[in-house]
């Protein structure tokens, strides 16, 4: 039995919904080429977004641990991110707008939360009778999370419009802002519009958000060749922002600029924008609960004398922060031409993630054991609407 000491494991992933490489490279990064865009390169472009906006995506992962034996002790940071860009907002810079016709741009919720957690784990080989019969082998094993939520914040504009007309702008928003940020908050100062502040006075170290997960999971050696698993990841895993550091910001306007104050030079846009404003608050709210996401995750792995085929299906518990309950299928392969060095590779169909797949590379010199490996998401190479790197770092002893 080897024990380890885990110095670095680390990803990162940035995708979005809707826009691929080419696309990117063509429209965006050497539009000017292109020059001004005609209607079906327009149509070509716009075909893909979404009618609920263009997702970004950015998600971060580094742990630490230590494995002694049968337990073992782990510290990880979470980020999970997505931030939506309106499909109005395309709209309008493709195709302009017509006068008297609203300009919608609505979209999904804007979230980040950013979770620090310490995890203890144990595992060992079991005895259970109904499987005798059919393994040769079976091995149970459990962690318990302590959650620790440094951030969070979820903004969505329920509605944003803007209606030009002959006589007049119109411009009509509703916006809620949740958000618990380690006792920062945000001060609103009623003498001026849309002027607003950070009160840092209350920021402690403390974490703003707590809760706990577990972990458990189940190998079954059938064979020296194939087994098979079964593993629930968070379960009842939340974080409750306390009081004292959760508050919500509100925005609600109905704003109407005439449009002959426009030519005028004593046009101020402050003054006829805050005269609409309906409600422009930050207050404090009691404790609120947030998910950590979770899955169900069924899989399987046959050896051969060098290669390893391996394979799973995923159940998430949430359609939120990376998460899908969406199934999604992995198929991998791990082929070690030495006994040092592994070559890895896999896809995957289905899930938050949709199409990936990717490549990496695992050796081991004496004690160090090094790994890394780069994913695509939603298509290959030129076709691809995100990527991800991780790099893993260990001392076996």
């Amino acid at each position: 039995k080897y024990s380890s000491l885990e110095l670095l494991n680390m990803g990162v992933m940035l995708s979005n919904s809707s826009l691929d490489v080419n696309q990117i490279n063509t429209y965006i990064l050497n539009g000017g080429a292109i020059g001004e865009l005609d209607e079906k390169h327009k149509n070509e472009f716009l075909s893909d977004f979404p009618d609920d906006g263009l997702g970004i995506n950015p998600l971060i992962n580094y742990k630490a641990g230590l494995r002694i034996k049968n337990v073992a002790l782990q510290s990880s940071l979470d980020i999970y991110s997505q931030f939506v860009i309106p499909s109005g907002l395309f709209d309008l810079a493709f195709w302009g707008n017509k006068i008297s016709e609203p300009i919608d741009l609505h979209g999904r919720k804007n979230q980040f939360q950013a979770v620090s957690s310490v995890a203890i784990s144990y595992g060992r080989q079991i005895n259970m009778p109904l499987l005798n019969n059919f393994a040769q082998r079976t091995y149970f094993g459990v962690s318990a999370k302590y959650l620790a939520g440094l951030a969070y914040f979820e903004s969505a504009f329920n509605t944003l419009s803007i209606t030009p007309s002959q006589d007049t702008i119109t411009i009509q928003a509703d916006m809620k802002t949740i958000y618990s940020l380690a006792g920062a908050s945000m001060e609103v100062d009623p003498e001026k519009s849309f002027s607003y502040s950070f009160n840092t006075d209350e920021i402690n170290f403390t974490p703003p958000g707590s809760g706990y997960a577990f972990d458990l999971g189940l190998i079954v050696d059938i064979n020296d060749q194939l087994s098979s698993s079964i593993a629930i990841t968070n379960l009842l895993g939340k974080i409750k922002w306390r009081d004292g550091t959760a508050y919500e910001h509100r925005l609600k306007m109905n704003s109407q600029i005439p449009m002959d104050s426009l030519q005028s030079k004593t046009f101020s846009p402050d003054s006829s924008l805050s005269a609409g404003i309906e409600i422009d608050t930050n207050i404090t709210i009691s404790s609120f609960q947030t998910k950590y996401p979770g899955a169900l995750t069924l899989g399987a792995e046959y050896s051969l004398d060098k290669i390893k085929l391996a394979s799973n299906l995923k159940f998430g518990f949430s359609n939120e922060l990376g998460a899908s309950t969406t199934p999604r299928l992995s198929l991998g392969v791990e082929f070690s031409p030495l006994k040092w060095l592994s070559l890895l590779g896999g896809a995957s169909v289905g899930g938050y993630e949709g199409f990936q797949w990717g490549s990496g590379i695992s050796m081991r010199l004496l004690f160090l054991q090094f790994s890394c490996a780069y994913s695509e998401y939603g298509g290959m190479l030129n076709s691809a609407k995100g990527f991800s790197f991780s790099l893993s770092n260990s001392i076996v002893f």
